[in-house]
């Protein structure tokens, strides 16, 4: 991802995949997620997110 710019996550662009699931997720459920970002001084840190999932 380019550093120091906004970074939208959306279809067609940039999007997060989940994979291994135990089981599928419905159109409209809400997936808690973790993202962990490092900065340019190399220090990581971490944003709690629910994602809405998306119909196909």
């Amino acid at each position: 991802m380019p550093a120091g710019q906004p970074v939208a996550l959306k279809p067609g662009s940039y999007h997060v995949m989940l994979m291994g699931l135990q089981r599928p997720i419905q159109a409209g459920e809400t997936v808690p997620l973790t993202l962990t970002v490092e900065g340019e001084d190399k220090q990581r840190s971490s944003v709690e997110i629910k994602a809405q999932a998306r119909a196909k």
